[in-house]
């Protein structure tokens, strides 16, 4: 069984429409999804601690159209990040900004993940298309 898996991952990696995918996620992440105060966690519930006050506004900020558009293709990263910092959230019960940070570094492992995958994906489905 690692005799396959070592050369698909070497394969994945080695993906450039992966990688070219990959660099784009992470900035459009960077600027849209997650923006540099990062108040509370975007895809799980905590519950603020004293110092961790909202204001409406910055609880109830809806993103812009193209935002939204873009974001559904990332529903798989987002799913599987609402899962794994839902764990981490019920083992070691942190407060909304340590489960902020916690989702946003799960989510980038995963949206990196997938994007590098859809990129190698991509250049599979071209590969193929030119040999008759």
């Amino acid at each position: 069984m690692s005799r396959r898996i070592r050369p698909f991952i070497k394969q994945v990696a080695r993906s450039r429409v992966g990688h070219l995918l990959f660099v784009l996620s992470l900035c459009f992440v960077l600027i849209a999804f997650y923006p540099l105060s990062l108040n509370p966690p975007q895809l799980v519930s905590c519950v603020p601690t004293k110092e961790e006050v909202y204001t409406i506004t910055e609880v109830l900020k809806y993103p812009p159209t193209w935002v939204f558009a873009i974001g559904i293709t990332y529903f798989p990263s987002m799913l599987l990040t609402k899962i794994l910092t839902g764990a981490v959230d019920i083992l070691f019960s942190l407060s909304c900004y340590p489960t902020a940070r916690v989702e946003l570094v799960i989510f980038l492992i995963c949206s990196s993940t997938q994007w590098m995958l859809v990129g190698c994906g991509v250049e599979w489905l071209i590969r193929k298309r030119r040999i008759p």
